[in-house]
């Protein structure tokens, strides 16, 4: 529900707040309990005749019985699926499914129904039911359909369908076929021969299973029996076309002694590939130490003798070398010869050291010779094996063969004798009834004592939405909470419905109320011209202003009470008088000449005057209007001016505007709220200053039995002190 202000939000005064409703919270409780005592004759109806039918339903119901037999799903038998006998299928959930399945397939159901005649009963068969309407006009039953009529038969199973329920019992491998019917016997009968027939059909089904099973092994046989006996023709003819004896291969000596030489012919692989490796080894490391000029390392890796020579002959003539030139200079010609023989050493070094390197080069070509005439060596006897060994690789695959079908054939041969005729167990079935269906003595359904309590609850809650109901549909406001709530404006006060003496004398005390709200504002000075105004006609405006012009008349105010409504008909603020306000407007005459006294009330009156409807509008909306008004008001305290309502025309509009205050009624439960709204938003439109909303003709008896906060002004103790005429506490 959408709780939004209609209007706009304001902050109300002080002196209107609903102490009943504190911080805008309202009891919910409270409303609703009130509510559903104002509805409770409403409810009270609406409950017994829910109740009244429910109950009526639920005893003319008929009953109901329910029986159920139960099946026990054993482990399945395959069929000599192994020559050593049968395979048992262990029973999982997807095999207690499937046969769930089948007891609810429509085939079995079929039998069970042509098995006890169910087509011929109406209880399952709807097509035999006389209609309502037939039953009310007395027409005859729809004739019975013969035995094995189709469509008896078809409709027969849907009704049983309807009536049955096939279940698992928690996780064992049991199942309960449940059903139910009117007639107690008729439900043990049916529910034990549909287990009857289930366990038979699982008979029947293995027995088929076996002799087609049987059919197939027999051909399949014929089958492995021609293939076995070409697989050992076969055998036969290869052993005579390569001249082998039975169970010696003419190559198998040869054989072994070419398995013998590729041992050692790998032997010395393996030795010229390790020589291979130590001359690879040993060149690299002198090409290093060459490219480093690392003579040292390079006579330490050769082990040349000569080269060891020639480095001491090199380290004199290096050491001759500075001694010479630390004594004679670098220039001395003696130190030229030694530098000559220096170099001439370094030269027979390298020479030296290359001759080495190149005859390590050459070990190391014979050692990768050697290892490429072994390698080819062990390749050429691994084929001369293996063109040996072809012969006999053929004929073991071709007795592999043979051997493999002549197992085939006697595996299927035990597998024939297994499923034959004299062989027992493979005709029984998986499925066995282990409880039968018994007529049960109490009937099933319906549960009255449950149905009943049921029923009464389900018809109090209609009871209370019919309330609910009701009272989302009533029209208008019904207390200042609502003007507050919905509207978002201040309620100024309730106004009854005047019937007696005493309602009265609380409606002058509630104009007076009003009065000082209007006369005693919380801000600003007080107005000296209130305009009320309402949506529609017929919600005691004209009345409220009488009685607000009266109650300030009587605080000693100069009060003139101007009858605005030019559109309605001549009434009490009219004094009977042609001349008024539409005179004035027109300027037939002067305010002061149209305006009446009223001793009697104390104050002045200013009537419509006689005017026509199309001239209303011109003559509410001339700027003479507005000073017509500042006149009245600069003679009077206050004026008091009864309009038009706010939806009736443009009257309002200059109206609105002028006036200091303009006092909106609504009539209590009467005026739907969207129209209150519709009318605020065009008197605000139009300029007008609304202060608040009033209640108007509320009905004081039934707002005292609403519980709300501002009930208590119309409450019993409220009416006594009325009716004494005395305060009483």
């Amino acid at each position: 529900m959408n709780t939004e202000p209609l209007i706009s939000t304001r902050q109300s005064p002080e002196w209107v707040t609903d102490m009943s409703s504190t911080n805008g919270e309202r009891n919910i409780l409270r409303d609703l309990s009130s509510a559903m005592w104002r509805r409770k004759w409403l409810i009270g109806a609406t409950t017994a005749l829910c109740f009244g039918l429910s109950a009526a339903v639920v005893t003319a119901l008929p009953p109901v019985y329910r029986t159920s037999s139960t099946v026990l799903i054993e482990a399945r038998r395959l069929p000599a699926a192994t020559a050593e006998g049968a395979t048992e299928v262990p029973v999982n959930s997807e095999t207690a499914t499937n046969e769930l399945q089948v007891l609810q397939s429509r085939e079995l159901l079929g039998q069970v129904v042509r098995h006890l005649g169910l087509e011929r009963d109406p209880t399952f068969n709807r097509e035999l039911r006389p209609s309502l309407l037939g039953t009310l006009t007395g027409e005859a039953a729809p004739e019975l359909p013969a035995a094995g009529d189709e469509q008896a038969i078809d409709a027969a199973v849907s009704g049983l369908l309807r009536h049955l329920r096939v279940s698992l019992i928690g996780r064992s491998r049991a199942i309960e076929i449940s059903l139910r019917a009117p007639d107690p016997m008729q439900a043990a009968r049916i529910a034990n021969t549909m287990a009857e027939l289930y366990v038979a059909g699982q008979i029947a089904r293995r027995a088929a299973e076996t002799r087609e099973f049987n059919t197939w092994i027999n051909e399949r046989l014929d089958e492995l029996r021609v293939r076995a006996r070409a697989s050992a023709r076969a055998v036969e003819e290869f052993r005579a076309a390569q001249g082998l004896v039975r169970g010696v291969a003419r190559g198998d000596r040869e054989a072994d002694l070419l398995r013998q030489e590729i041992a050692e012919v790998n032997q010395q692989l393996t030795a010229a590939r390790a020589r291979q490796g130590e001359a690879t080894a040993r060149l690299a490391e002198a090409e290093r130490a060459l490219a480093a000029r690392n003579m040292e390392g390079l006579a330490a890796v050769l082990g040349s003798q000569t080269i060891q020579q020639l480095r001491a002959q090199e380290s004199q003539i290096a050491a001759r070398q500075a001694e010479q030139t630390a004594l004679f200079g670098s220039r001395h010609p003696t130190l030229a010869a030694t530098s000559a023989e220096l170099a001439d050493v370094r030269a027979r070094i390298q020479a030296e050291a290359q001759r080495i390197l190149a005859s390590f080069r050459s070990d190391l070509r014979l050692a990768r010779e050697a290892e490429a005439g072994l390698t080819q060596r062990v390749d050429d006897l691994r084929a001369q094996v293996a063109r040996l060994g072809t012969v006999e690789v053929q004929m073991q695959d071709l007795q592999r063969e043979a051997e493999a079908d002549r197992a085939l054939v006697e595996s299927f041969l035990a597998r024939a004798r297994g499923t034959s005729p004299e062989a027992s167990g493979f005709q029984a079935a998986n499925a066995r009834l282990v409880s039968r269906a018994v007529a049960p003595r109490e009937p099933y359904a319906p549960n009255r004592k449950i149905l009943l309590p049921l029923a009464l609850i389900v018809s109090l809650g209609f009871g209370g939405l019919a309330g609910l109901l009701a009272e989302a549909r009533s029209r208008g406001f019904r207390s200042m909470d609502d003007i507050r709530r919905i509207l978002g404006l201040n309620p100024l006060g309730i106004l009854p419905l005047v019937r007696g003496r005493r309602d009265r004398a609380v409606a002058e005390d509630a104009a007076a109320d009003l009065c000082a709200r209007v006369l005693l504002p919380a801000e600003g000075r007080p107005p000296r011209s209130v305009l009320l105004t309402s949506a529609m006609p017929g919600e005691g405006k004209t009345t409220t202003a009488q009685a607000l012009a009266r109650a300030a008349a009587g605080r000693g105010l100069r009060v003139l009470l101007m009858d605005a409504d030019l559109r309605g008909s001549p009434n009490a603020a009219s004094g009977g008088e042609a001349s008024g306000l539409a005179e004035v407007l027109r300027g037939a005459t002067k305010a002061e000449d149209a305006v009446r006294h009223d001793p009697e009330a104390g104050l002045w009156l200013l009537p419509a005057g006689a005017s026509r409807g199309s001239e209303v509008s011109r003559l509410l909306t001339s700027e003479r209007l507005e000073k017509v008004l500042e006149q009245l008001e600069r003679g009077y305290d206050l004026v008091v001016i009864d309009a038009a309502p706010a939806l009736v025309g443009a009257d309002i509009w200059r109206l609105a505007r002028h006036a200091d205050q303009t006092l909106f009624l609504t009539r209590w439960m009467h005026t739907p709220r969207s129209t209150v709204a519709t009318a605020l938003r065009q008197v605000l439109a139009a300029g007008g200053r609304v202060p608040g909303v009033v209640l108007t003709m509320v009905d004081t008896r039934k707002n005292a039995r609403y519980g709300h906060g501002d009930a208590v002004m119309f409450s019993p103790a409220m009416q006594r002190y009325y009716a004494d005429g005395r305060r009483s506490r």
